[in-house]
């Protein structure tokens, strides 16, 4: 403010109005009117989670203003090179987003519709993601952290959702164009036995999907072997990891994208499938099946060119394996009876649309419950978190805030307790 940068100020109070939206988002009443007051006041207490939307609404709009001020310059800009356009198209796309997750709640039609006509992220050219670099290093790991932890000597850390890729790999008949850009398969060995522990048992949803490719059921906790350089892992996109082209080397001696990956906050194919649902569901701007079509495409154009230096031109896919996946969901929407069936196809096509961001996941299941298809958790679950716990340094150090139940719902979920 000082040297009047307008620019950084305007782009500081988007990522504000983000980070204050997730924190809701997450764990529901957070501190906010009273808190970052330092020694002033140690202990902020919480505000309500549709009172920091509502600032929120109003900080995006201060942005708006910073930024189309005639002296707003951003150099070094890590996100859009200094794009006044294209952050003006965020912040506009931000409100979209949160009036969406507010639609059980009130009815937003004109906003929603004003915010369109304004301009949101529109084309892969205006995403809103942050680029990760090849860089590993002590002092500065910059690879994404998914690469980080699952590429390296002792191979894979995490497993892959067995429902998750099966919804790629088998679900339609035929393996979507995104299977080999999402998943990698490190290893040509078919698990079995020790490396197998669900085999021969019962309650399983998915105990091996085939094809070589190593994942667990939702909630499979039964023992873990010492499968890290066979297991499946992440693939090329979105974290810059390797295409699965057949080769199966470990990713600790296949490097892939060497992690130069993204985190796609908000791509416009997230945008488009939220026009979908909007358009379906309160009847505003857009025609519902045309931008379930449009998010779709948009989700293949992002992920098929994906660094496309590391594709084996052999394995990839073609414009017309998109065709003929879009002619299936899109017979799919057209037959189905009713807009609830409408919208379950929209939002199982945004959620495989998200690999990478588990938030807007989340997000999409807690207001719509969709997809409706989730398989069980094959262990004794306990509850669906419709918000997170506090952190216990928060409860412990923050003498006004009170531990809760994940129970407890964000402001915009009137949904009922169990969700279906």
């Amino acid at each position: 403010e000082e040297r009047g940068l307008q620019g950084y100020i305007g782009v500081a109070k988007i990522i504000k109005a983000y980070t204050y939206v997730t924190l809701v988002d997450t764990f529901g009443d957070v501190p906010y009117s009273e808190a970052l007051l330092g020694n002033e006041n140690p202990n902020p207490k919480v505000d309500q989670g549709q009172a920091i939307y509502n600032a929120m609404l109003g900080v995006i709009d201060e942005a708006i203003v910073a930024i189309n001020s005639p002296n707003a310059v951003m150099p070094n800009d890590l996100f859009y090179g200094g794009n006044k356009t294209k952050w003006i198209k965020m912040a506009n796309t931000l409100k979209f987003k949160m009036y969406a997750q507010m639609r059980l709640i009130g009815n937003f039609k004109t906003e929603i519709n004003t915010l369109i006509s304004s301009g949101l992220i529109n084309s892969a050219a205006d995403d809103f993601q942050f680029q990760y670099s090849t860089v590993a290093s002590s002092t500065g790991e910059s690879r994404h952290p998914s690469y980080a932890l699952n590429y390296d000597a002792d191979g894979a850390d995490d497993y892959l959702c067995s429902y998750y890729v099966y919804s790629l790999k088998d679900e339609k008949g035929f393996p979507d164009p995104r299977l080999r850009y999402y998943f990698y398969r490190q290893t040509s060995e078919v698990p079995t036995g020790d490396n197998l522990p669900c085999e021969g048992k019962s309650g399983y949803n998915f105990c091996y999907l085939g094809d070589l490719y190593w994942t667990r059921d939702h909630g499979d906790d039964d023992g873990v072997p010492p499968d890290g350089l066979k297991r499946s892992t992440y693939g090329l996109y979105p974290i810059g990891g390797a295409f699965d082209a057949d080769k199966f080397p470990s990713p600790a001696t296949t490097k892939g994208g060497g992690g130069a990956g993204i985190f796609p906050f908000m791509l416009s194919c997230y945008v488009k499938f939220l026009q979908a649902e909007s358009a379906l569901t309160i009847g505003t701007t857009g025609n519902p099946r045309s931008l379930l079509e449009a998010a779709i495409r948009d989700s293949m154009g992002k992920v098929l060119n994906f660094i496309p230096a590391q594709v084996d031109a052999a394995f990839a896919a073609t414009s017309t394996d998109v065709d003929n996946y879009v002619t299936y969901v899109l017979n799919k929407y057209d037959i189905a009876s009713n807009n609830k069936d409408r919208l379950d196809i929209i939002m199982k096509e945004y959620y495989i649309a998200l690999w990478g961001n588990g938030i807007e996941a989340w997000n999409n299941y807690r207001r719509t419950s969709m997809p409706n298809d989730l398989t069980s958790h094959v262990g004794t679950p306990g509850d669906f978190p419709r918000t997170f716990m506090y952190p216990a340094t928060v409860v412990n150090t923050n003498s006004s805030i009170q531990q809760k139940s994940i129970t407890v719902k964000v402001f915009w979920d009137t949904n009922p307790d169990n969700l279906q």
